[in-house]
């Protein structure tokens, strides 16, 4: 019982030295990263910003104009008789 115990705390003892090294070398590999700055965050926010509308503005237009030319096929052919 006294062997189990004792290879127990000294797996216990290998995780957390593990892991401590672990967590040491996500803070150096975080040293070595190259953040952007404040303004160029503020920068690229509003380029993301402006592309969404763009991209959602177009998705609008392209729609308006789908709709507006099946109402007029529907006009046609409801106007032909059909």
């Amino acid at each position: 019982m006294d062997q189990i115990s004792l290879s127990t705390r000294k797996e216990e003892r290998a995780k957390a030295v593990s892991l401590r090294a672990f967590f040491s070398d996500v803070k150096q590999e975080f040293k070595k990263i190259a953040w952007t700055s404040k303004t160029e965050t503020i920068v690229y926010t509003k380029v993301v910003f402006a592309a969404i509308f763009l991209g959602g503005f177009a998705l609008y237009l392209m729609d308006l104009l789908i709709h507006k030319a099946l109402w007029i096929m529907s006009a046609l052919v409801r106007s032909t008789g059909g």
